[in-house]
């Protein structure tokens, strides 16, 4: 049976600006191994929180980060985004489209 878990959200500093992110681990002492869990193209969503949850019910420290910080504060996208054609598809692909693996490695280095 897991923890219980203790979750917050948090600003970390980088050099794009505060990643919104969302922390989660289990309420007893640590330490706990660490887990970045990155969100796929829909971004970030209440399934996700569910995952890191459940992660962090058998023992983990997860960090969630918001990878599409760097468009504003709180982006997120519809269920529509999975529809091809419609207006939240486009627009997944145009957010998918302002990330780099060099940009998610130097959010990497910010989350370590």
């Amino acid at each position: 049976m897991g923890e219980v878990v203790i979750e917050r959200f948090v600003d970390i500093d980088a050099e794009g600006g505060p990643i919104e992110t969302f922390i989660c681990h289990p309420e007893r002492k640590g330490p706990w191994p660490a887990v970045i869990f990155y969100m796929d193209a829909p971004g970030i969503r209440e399934e996700l929180h569910d995952m890191a949850r459940r992660i962090a019910t058998v023992g983990y420290y997860v960090i969630l980060p918001n990878l599409y910080y760097r468009q504003g504060r709180g982006i997120t996208l519809s269920p529509e985004c999975t529809v091809e054609g419609s207006s939240e598809f486009k627009r997944m692909f145009e957010l998918m489209g302002t990330l780099s693996n060099e940009l998610i490695v130097e959010d990497t280095a910010a989350l370590l």
